[in-house]
């Protein structure tokens, strides 16, 4: 049955061979062109080729593997999915062949799935073509068998029950769709967040993927309906040298000292931590960074601990671009305003990214920005 419906599925897409496809329905994926600058910055494509009858997998070519990928990506669903990771664990060549286009396609899968070192890992691989050093040798250029084994059972409802297990990356990465009910974040206290990343062995590599969730997407809009006012969170993630990675992704959160705390009558309040693991986003940007800028990061996060949340000057937007720039990761056009207040917020930072007003000021372009939209 997985070969019929991989047949179907390249076969209802020969009469779109050589048409450039946009990622429009459910994930787009944004890559600034270093020719043409940030503010040119275009959705990516994929070229589907002319597809032929296939007697196995083991048949598929290069160019089918990176159509099969993007039919992967941007359907987002049972089959496509399936068809891709049957290619990927069953091809004779599979892996000699994947493309730049092909790893991209698996980034964008394991962001997609919230398995955000795995995405970044990916990430480098599809960079390593243009330039090596991105790689530079510290992952093992290879398709992770961990995230092969996890597409199929996540569809099944009851499997999530008895085998929790299965679908826990590191402690906090739980794999599932980002079309899923949202789960509400729980209070997390800072050195929970920062103990996995205090041990005595250096890290293989450093990452981090700062995540917008808009009030409306794709509109500069401070809020919506009631009290819908988006929110931006991080991931941040060590890579260990025996190939394992720790990743932990929170937010800034007010914890209120009464009813009117953190609205625009009374805009102050206490503040916490809490897990975002499971926190729908519409914008997400990640890049790998160096020991000392994580090391920042972690100071940063010990200090926000101690400060007050404020509406208009401490929210949790503001926490995201400290913490951003310090990786950085510089996003222009970040505030707005709203009844008796105004300061940066999660609509007008997710749209900046929408609309390419960003930039990676540890490079001379943003091609070591891994930049994933959701539609």
């Amino acid at each position: 049955m997985q070969k019929f419906s991989l047949y179907l599925t390249l076969f209802s897409f020969v009469g779109l061979t050589h048409v450039y496809a946009q990622h429009t329905d459910n994930t787009q994926m944004i890559i600034a062109n270093p020719a043409v600058g940030v503010s040119n910055a275009v959705a990516s494509t994929a070229v589907l080729h002319p597809v032929g009858a296939h007697d196995s997998l083991r048949a598929m070519t290069y160019e089918d593997s990176v159509s099969v990928g993007y039919i992967a990506v941007k359907k987002m669903d049972k089959s496509s999915i399936s068809s891709f990771f049957d290619f990927l664990k069953k091809g004779k060549d599979a892996k000699k062949i994947l493309s730049k286009k092909a790893y991209y396609n698996l980034a964008i899968l394991a962001a997609r799935y919230k398995n955000y070192p795995l995405a970044l890992k990916y990430f480098s691989y599809a960079n390593a073509f243009d330039d090596p050093n991105m790689a530079d040798n510290r992952f093992k250029l290879d398709v992770d068998s961990s995230l092969l084994d996890f597409p199929m059972p996540l569809f099944d409802k009851d499997s999530l029950i008895e085998h929790p297990e299965k679908y826990v990356v590191g402690s906090d990465t739980l794999l599932i769709s980002n079309r899923d009910k949202k789960i509400d974040s729980k209070p997390v206290s800072f050195r929970k967040l920062i103990a996995p990343f205090r041990d005595d062995e250096d890290g293989l590599a450093y990452g981090i993927v700062v995540h917008l969730k808009q009030p409306e997407f794709g509109k500069r809009k401070q809020f919506a309906l009631f009290n819908n006012v988006g929110h931006m969170f991080i991931s941040l993630i060590k890579y260990e040298p025996d190939g394992k990675s720790v990743s932990r992704t929170f937010g800034f959160y007010p914890q209120k000292d009464n009813i009117l705390s953190a609205t625009p009558i009374f805009p102050g309040t206490s503040s916490t931590f809490k897990n975002d693991s499971l926190h729908l986003w519409d914008e997400s940007v990640g890049k790998f960074i160096t020991y000392k800028q994580f090391k920042l990061i972690l100071r940063l996060v010990r200090q926000y601990s101690h400060k007050r949340y404020h509406l208009n000057k401490n929210n949790c937007t503001d926490f995201g671009l400290v913490v951003a720039a310090v990786a950085g990761i510089n996003i222009k056009e970040t505030n707005g305003t709203w009844p008796l207040g105004k300061g940066n917020d999660p609509g007008d930072t997710g749209q900046s990214i929408l609309e390419g007003k960003l930039s990676d000021g540890d490079a001379s372009d943003n091609s070591r920005l891994f930049i994933v939209t959701n539609n």
